[in-house]
This record gives structure tokens, sequence and C-alpha cells, in this order.
């Protein structure tokens, strides 16, 4: 009985002991193992004791990996040896079954599976191995960069940060809209003007933040000088044409500055230059409005401030609201 119970814990010769551990009589007895250090939860209390005690009951392991060791290294859908897996096996797994696992990509590895990224095997992104796997989208996605044709990735040197115009949901459409973030190419007077070529006004490479709207031989500068006579702060750089510009229209758009002077009413109908007779020069109402001044004013034809008693959508008596709309000269 000694040699039998070598290891035992609290086992003593004696008849009353026998009795604590083997009250049926049976071989197995019936320990109770919660007072060791290892209880038995989940499919551990149906195993027979030699089936973890095969060599005796001193010094067993109570770690996993002793017992489960070759689930671990014959393991196929995760390969847990070429991955380098821990072989504490409670990092991902529980005594209910060896194939539930809790293990947690979202939180454990900071990289959440969600949308198409949620049903791919492990292998699609974990080829050779599972630890320091770079969360980088092109880390997967290179082919699908260098093969992209509208637009060509690869020429015109997009960044590789594949989120920045696409989501996990799928690889096409992307969630860039150039018309509606930026400046209308797709549509408008641009459509069709660029030859489907990022480089047409990216003139540099490396930095899709600059832009060129001068190298286009519709805006060379004799034209565009001559087309812009006696517009305020005009100056042949692409940054003041976007300024003037900003949906690519041929029209002003009035985005300069007019704090000044607020366009409203019937001026928003008017060219720059129709007002503007100087470059960067403050126009005056009886440079429009002489004939109006001359007709209605004729006894104060020397009182040429107009916005002391009209506004800008009518010269009429009836639109007189003296002050409403005011200016600094």
């Amino acid at each position: 009985m000694n040699q039998e119970h070598q290891g035992v814990q609290g086992y003593i010769y004696a008849s009353a002991e026998c009795f604590a551990c083997h009250p049926d009589g049976t071989a197995n007895g019936a320990f109770n193992h919660t007072t060791s250090q290892f209880p038995l939860t989940g499919n551990h209390l149906t195993l027979s004791c030699n089936q973890c005690h095969a060599t005796g009951y001193p010094n067993t392991p109570n770690d996993c990996y002793s017992c489960h060791q070759t689930g671990y290294n014959l393991t196929n859908k995760l390969n847990h040896t070429l991955a380098g897996f821990s072989q504490n096996c409670t990092e991902c797994h529980n005594t209910s079954g060896w194939v539930s696992t809790t293990f947690n990509h979202s939180t454990t590895t900071g990289f959440p599976l969600t949308n198409a990224h949620s049903t791919p095997v492990c292998s699609a992104c974990h080829e050779t191995t599972y630890t320091g796997t770079v969360s980088e989208c092109s880390s997967c996605h290179i082919a699908d960069y260098n093969s992209a044709t509208n637009p060509n990735h690869l020429a015109p040197h997009f960044p590789t940060i594949c989120s920045d115009c696409h989501t996990n949901s799928a690889w096409a459409p992307s969630t860039f809209n150039h018309d509606v973030q930026y400046f209308p190419i797709y549509s408008g007077q641009h459509r069709n003007e660029w030859n489907n070529n990022c480089l047409s006004c990216h003139t540099v490479p490396s930095n899709f933040a600059s832009f060129s709207c001068i190298d286009c031989h519709e805006h060379n500068q004799t034209s565009m000088n001559q087309e812009h006579q006696g517009v305020a702060n005009y100056s042949w750089n692409s940054q003041r044409c976007f300024e003037c510009h900003p949906d690519g229209d041929s029209g002003p758009t009035l985005k300069q500055d007019h704090s000044f002077y607020p366009i409203s009413g019937k001026h928003t109908s008017v060219t720059c230059n129709e007002c503007h007779s100087s470059e960067g020069g403050k126009p005056q109402c009886i440079e429009c409005h002489q004939e109006e001044l001359t007709s209605a004013h004729k006894l104060e034809a020397s009182n040429t401030r107009c916005w002391e008693c009209h506004n800008t959508f009518s010269f009429d008596l009836d639109g007189l609201t003296p002050k409403k709309l005011e200016r600094i000269d």
C-alpha cells in the first residue's frame, strides 16, 4: 500500500484513512482533488487518476502543456509550434473543451477582426508566424496596391496607408471622393482634362497635398494675365487660383475676402473686374452707378456714398434702407 500510494496527499496506512478515499471500495477512490493544487473542473472531472498520474503521484506537474504537448504540436488549424505560441494553454483554452478557445484577437492583439477581416482563416494574414505580424494594411494588400488601375496607385506614388481611402468592409469602392473632399476632377470643367493621371496636377509625386494649376497649357501666364486684368489680388500661382476658383469654375467664386464690402443682392451676379477697375483697389459705387446718381440726385450729385440710403437688392425708393449696408472706405 505504501508503494502504491507514494505521493498521495494525506495518505496514512490506517483503515479510517482508506475509507476516506475509498468509501465505495473502488480502486480509484474518492480523493477530494479540490484540496490539492490542481482542482478538477470541466473535462478533467471525467478522467481516471492514472491518465494524469501515469508514473505515480509524487511530483506530478500541474501545467497543461505537460499533458497536452502532443495536442499542441499536432494542431493544424493554428500551427502552435511554427507560430511560437505560448505553452501556457490557459491563455487561450479552458477545461470545458480543447477546441474551445477564449482568445480575443481585438483585446489581445489590438487589431479587431471586423467586416471582411472576420471571415479569412488565420493563415491568410499569418502565413509563417503569429508573433510580430505587421498590422499595416499594405503588408497584406500590396498586390492590390500594385495592380490598381482606377486610379493607378504605383506610378504616382500613392501613400501605402490604405485606411486613408479604404475600409475593411471591402477593397472597393474606396471612401475617397476627390470631387467632394478636394477639387472636382470627375465633373465640372476639369472632367477628362487631366489624362486620368494624378501627376497632371500633383507634380510632386511624394506629396499629394501639393498641386499645380498653372502647368496646363490653357493656364499659361500670358493668357491668364490678360483674362484677369482688373481682378483684385490676382497672381499667377496655383494657390491663388484655388483660392478664387475652389470648384474649378472659370467664373469668380467670391471666396476672396469681402468683409469690407459684403457681396450680396444683385452684386452676386457681377464679375470681379466689373467693380475692380484696378488691381487691389476698393471700388466706389459711382463707378458703376453714375447714371442712377445723375438722374435721381441732380441736386446732390456730390454725395456718392450710396450705401447710406440704398442696399444691394434695389436702387428703387422701395429699397431705401439707410445705412443698411456698411463698408470701410
